[in-house]
C-alpha cells in the first residue's frame, strides 16, 4: 500500500498530476490496496479524467461487494462508455437484482451508448419470455454476427421459457458453435424429455469434428438404456472407455 502515496508525491513533485495515463495507474494501486476513498479522493485530484478513470474506481466497487455505493458513483458520473454500463447489468446480475438489471438496461438503450454482445449476454439469463423476445428483436438490429456466448444465452433463454422450438432456430441459426453451444442445445432436448434430439445432435457433432465430454456422452448413454437400445449402448460405453472417460 505504501508504494501508492509514494507515486501520488512523485507525480506532485514532477508536475505530472495532469496525466491521466499516469493517474489511472495509480487509481490502480489505490483500488488494489483496498483503499477506495483514496482513489475518491485521487479522481477529484485529476484536472482532466477520463472515462477509465471513473470505470476503475466503479471497478473497485464492485470487485469489494459494495454494490449500493457502485449505483451511487455510477448515477454521478460524468463520464459513461459501454463497459460502465456492462459492470453495472453484471453486478445486479451477479447479485440477484434482475428487476433493477431490466432498468438500468433500458436507461442504457436511452442514452447515446450503444450495448455490445457482452451486455446483451448479461441481460438475458434473467429476462422473462416477453422481455426476452425484445432483447432478440434489438439483437437482430444492433449486433451483426451472433457469437457463441451470446447465440448460447440466448437459446438457453428460450428453452428455459419451454419454447424449444425458437432455441433450436437460434441455434441453427448461429454462424460459429463452440462445443460449449452445442452441449447446452444437447441438454435442453435431454431436460424436456426429447431425448431422440439429444442423440442426433451428437451425432452431428461428432460430424463437425467436436469432441463431446463425459457430460454429453452420459446424457446419450443414458438414453440409449431408457430405449433398451443395447448395442447403441455398448458401443457409447466403448466409445466413452476410448477417450479416458472410464
Amino acid at each position: 500500500m505504501y508504494n501508492a502515496p509514494v507515486l501520488l508525491a512523485c507525480l506532485i513533485k514532477n508536475g505530472l498530476n495532469a496525466h491521466v495515463y499516469q493517474c489511472n495507474i495509480l487509481l490502480q494501486a489505490y483500488i488494489n490496496s483496498q483503499a477506495l476513498s483514496d482513489a475518491h479522493k485521487l479522481l477529484h485530484f485529476i484536472p482532466r479524467s477520463s472515462v477509465v478513470s471513473y470505470n476503475t474506481i466503479l471497478s473497485g466497487y464492485f470487485k469489494f461487494g459494495l454494490v449500493s455505493q457502485a449505483i451511487k458513483f455510477f448515477d454521478e458520473t460524468p463520464k459513461r462508455d459501454c463497459h460502465a454500463w456492462n459492470m453495472v447489468l453484471s453486478g445486479f446480475v451477479k447479485n440477484h437484482k434482475l428487476g433493477e438489471a431490466s432498468i438500468y438496461f433500458m436507461k442504457m438503450r436511452s442514452s447515446s451508448v450503444r450495448p455490445d454482445s457482452f451486455t446483451y449476454s448479461t441481460v438475458i439469463p434473467g429476462c422473462d419470455l416477453g422481455f426476452g423476445r425484445q432483447l432478440h428483436a434489438d439483437i437482430v438490429k444492433v449486433c451483426s454476427d451472433l457469437d457463441a456466448f451470446l447465440g448460447t444465452n440466448l437459446f438457453r433463454m428460450y428453452a428455459e421459457a419451454g419454447e424449444i422450438g425458437d432455441a433450436r432456430k437460434v441455434f441453427d441459426g448461429m454462424p460459429s458453435r463452440d462445443f460449449v453451444t452445442w452441449d447446452a442445445m444437447i441438454s435442453c432436448y435431454s431436460k424436456y424429455g426429447m431425448g431422440e434430439m439429444s442423440v442426433e445432435l451428437c451425432r452431428e457433432l461428432g460430424g463437425e469434428g467436436i469432441s463431446a465430454d463425459e457430460y454429453t456422452y452420459a446424457i446419450v448413454l443414458n438414453e440409449f438404456a431408457a430405449r433398451w437400445q443395447v448395442f447403441e449402448a455398448m458401443q457409447m460405453h466403448s466409445l466413452i472407455i476410448q477417450r479416458g472417460f472410464c
